[in-house]
Protein backbone atom coordinates (compact mmCIF):
# COMPACT_ATOMS: atom_id res chain seq x y z
CA UNK A 1 0.00 0.00 0.00
CA UNK A 2 0.98 3.68 -1.19
CA UNK A 3 0.24 6.57 0.09
CA UNK A 4 0.13 8.29 -3.17
CA UNK A 5 -2.33 6.31 -4.96
CA UNK A 6 -3.86 8.20 -7.20
CA UNK A 7 -0.71 10.09 -7.95
CA UNK A 8 1.92 10.02 -11.23
CA UNK A 9 5.09 7.76 -10.14
CA UNK A 10 8.20 10.20 -10.16
CA UNK A 11 11.08 9.15 -12.84
CA UNK A 12 14.40 9.84 -11.83
CA UNK A 13 15.74 12.10 -14.54
CA UNK A 14 19.53 12.72 -12.99
CA UNK A 15 22.17 13.40 -14.66
CA UNK A 16 24.54 10.33 -15.46
CA UNK A 17 27.81 9.26 -13.57
CA UNK A 18 30.95 11.08 -14.31
CA UNK A 19 34.05 9.01 -15.00
CA UNK A 20 36.72 11.04 -13.05
CA UNK A 21 34.87 11.06 -9.66
CA UNK A 22 36.75 8.45 -8.68
CA UNK A 23 39.68 9.65 -9.45
CA UNK A 24 39.19 12.64 -8.46
CA UNK A 25 37.73 10.80 -4.94
CA UNK A 26 41.34 8.60 -5.15
CA UNK A 27 43.67 11.47 -5.53
CA UNK A 28 42.09 13.55 -2.58
CA UNK A 29 42.51 9.95 -0.23
CA UNK A 30 45.90 10.04 -1.72
CA UNK A 31 46.68 13.50 -0.64
CA UNK A 32 45.23 12.51 3.00
CA UNK A 33 47.21 9.98 3.31
CA UNK A 34 50.31 11.52 2.57
CA UNK A 35 49.86 14.47 4.75
CA UNK A 36 48.81 11.99 7.74
CA UNK A 37 52.05 10.06 7.12
CA UNK A 38 54.67 11.57 9.03
CA UNK A 39 57.30 9.18 7.19
CA UNK A 40 56.50 10.02 3.75
CA UNK A 41 56.11 13.82 4.42
CA UNK A 42 59.66 14.00 5.92
CA UNK A 43 61.13 11.91 3.27
CA UNK A 44 59.70 14.03 0.47
CA UNK A 45 58.16 17.38 1.45
CA UNK A 46 62.30 18.79 1.24
CA UNK A 47 61.63 19.50 -2.41
CA UNK A 48 59.08 21.37 -1.19
CA UNK A 49 60.40 23.50 0.81
CA UNK A 50 63.19 24.14 -0.84
CA UNK A 51 60.77 24.82 -3.84
CA UNK A 52 59.38 27.69 -1.40
CA UNK A 53 62.66 28.80 0.11
CA UNK A 54 64.72 29.12 -3.51
CA UNK A 55 62.92 32.07 -4.96
CA UNK A 56 63.14 34.01 -1.58
CA UNK A 57 67.36 33.18 -1.51
CA UNK A 58 67.43 34.16 -4.66
CA UNK A 59 65.51 37.53 -4.02
CA UNK A 60 67.99 38.35 -0.98
CA UNK A 61 70.72 37.40 -3.17
CA UNK A 62 69.75 38.85 -6.33
CA UNK A 63 72.64 40.84 -7.15
CA UNK A 64 75.05 37.43 -6.94
CA UNK A 65 72.59 35.89 -9.35
CA UNK A 66 72.32 38.02 -11.57
CA UNK A 67 76.29 38.16 -11.86
CA UNK A 68 76.20 34.10 -12.34
CA UNK A 69 73.74 34.69 -15.03
CA UNK A 70 75.44 37.41 -16.71
CA UNK A 71 78.53 34.86 -16.39
CA UNK A 72 77.27 31.78 -18.24
CA UNK A 73 75.07 34.10 -20.39
CA UNK A 74 72.12 31.35 -21.69
CA UNK A 75 73.60 28.63 -19.51
CA UNK A 76 72.57 29.75 -16.47
CA UNK A 77 68.97 29.13 -17.34
CA UNK A 78 69.84 25.49 -18.12
CA UNK A 79 71.61 24.98 -14.63
CA UNK A 80 68.32 26.75 -13.00
CA UNK A 81 66.32 24.38 -15.07
CA UNK A 82 68.39 21.45 -13.35
CA UNK A 83 67.99 22.49 -9.79
CA UNK A 84 64.42 23.01 -10.05
CA UNK A 85 64.29 19.52 -11.94
CA UNK A 86 66.87 17.74 -9.43
CA UNK A 87 64.45 19.46 -6.62
CA UNK A 88 61.47 17.85 -8.33
CA UNK A 89 62.91 14.58 -8.68
CA UNK A 90 63.62 14.47 -5.12
CA UNK A 91 59.77 15.26 -4.36
CA UNK A 92 57.79 12.32 -5.63
CA UNK A 93 56.34 9.97 -3.21
CA UNK A 94 54.09 7.48 -4.94
CA UNK A 95 55.84 4.59 -4.49
CA UNK A 96 56.17 5.26 -0.71
CA UNK A 97 52.55 5.14 -0.38
CA UNK A 98 52.17 1.57 -1.67
CA UNK A 99 52.93 -1.37 1.22
CA UNK A 100 56.02 -3.66 0.32
CA UNK A 101 53.35 -6.14 0.56
CA UNK A 102 50.78 -4.10 -1.80
CA UNK A 103 47.91 -4.11 1.01
CA UNK A 104 47.13 -0.53 0.43
CA UNK A 105 46.98 -1.36 -3.07
CA UNK A 106 44.74 -4.39 -2.56
CA UNK A 107 42.44 -2.98 -0.64
CA UNK A 108 41.86 -0.29 -3.63
CA UNK A 109 41.41 -2.76 -5.95
CA UNK A 110 38.70 -4.44 -4.79
CA UNK A 111 36.88 -1.41 -5.50
CA UNK A 112 34.96 -1.11 -9.28
CA UNK A 113 37.56 0.62 -10.34
CA UNK A 114 40.00 -0.02 -12.93
CA UNK A 115 44.09 -0.36 -11.69
CA UNK A 116 44.98 2.51 -14.18
CA UNK A 117 42.63 5.10 -12.58
CA UNK A 118 44.12 3.97 -9.50
CA UNK A 119 47.57 4.82 -10.66
CA UNK A 120 46.31 8.14 -12.61
CA UNK A 121 45.33 8.91 -8.97
CA UNK A 122 48.48 8.58 -7.56
CA UNK A 123 50.11 10.28 -10.60
CA UNK A 124 48.09 13.35 -10.20
CA UNK A 125 47.81 13.60 -6.31
CA UNK A 126 52.05 13.46 -6.87
CA UNK A 127 51.60 16.13 -9.40
CA UNK A 128 49.52 18.56 -7.23
CA UNK A 129 52.28 17.95 -3.86
CA UNK A 130 55.42 18.52 -6.55
CA UNK A 131 53.95 20.73 -9.70
CA UNK A 132 51.84 23.58 -8.23
CA UNK A 133 55.27 24.79 -6.05
CA UNK A 134 57.69 24.00 -9.09
CA UNK A 135 56.19 26.06 -11.11
CA UNK A 136 55.46 28.63 -9.15
CA UNK A 137 59.09 28.63 -8.10
CA UNK A 138 60.38 28.76 -11.78
CA UNK A 139 58.44 31.72 -12.36
CA UNK A 140 59.33 33.72 -9.54
CA UNK A 141 63.42 32.64 -10.10
CA UNK A 142 62.87 33.71 -14.01
CA UNK A 143 61.27 37.16 -12.87
CA UNK A 144 63.71 37.62 -9.94
CA UNK A 145 66.84 36.53 -12.12
CA UNK A 146 65.32 39.13 -15.23
CA UNK A 147 65.83 35.65 -17.26
CA UNK A 148 64.27 36.53 -21.23
CA UNK A 149 61.25 35.48 -21.94
CA UNK A 150 61.96 32.48 -24.33
CA UNK A 151 64.71 30.95 -20.92
CA UNK A 152 61.86 31.92 -18.82
CA UNK A 153 59.68 29.61 -21.28
CA UNK A 154 62.32 26.97 -21.65
CA UNK A 155 62.93 26.57 -18.10
CA UNK A 156 59.30 26.44 -17.45
CA UNK A 157 58.75 23.76 -19.78
CA UNK A 158 61.53 21.59 -18.46
CA UNK A 159 60.08 21.85 -14.76
CA UNK A 160 57.17 20.76 -16.25
CA UNK A 161 58.07 18.03 -17.87
CA UNK A 162 60.10 16.46 -15.22
CA UNK A 163 57.21 17.32 -12.58
CA UNK A 164 55.19 15.07 -15.37
CA UNK A 165 58.20 12.29 -15.54
CA UNK A 166 58.32 12.11 -12.01
CA UNK A 167 55.01 11.58 -11.82
CA UNK A 168 54.68 8.88 -14.23
CA UNK A 169 57.84 7.40 -12.82
CA UNK A 170 56.98 7.28 -9.35
CA UNK A 171 53.91 4.97 -9.43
Amino acid sequence: ATVNKGNRKVKYTGKGYKGNFAVVAMMKKELSRYSKNGMVLLNTFMGTVFFIALPFVALFKKEEFIQLSQTFHGEFALILAGILCALTFSNFFAPSCISMEGDSLDVIRVLPIQTKRIFLAKGLANGVVTGIPAVLSSIALCIILKQSFLLSVCVLLAVTACVVLASAGGI
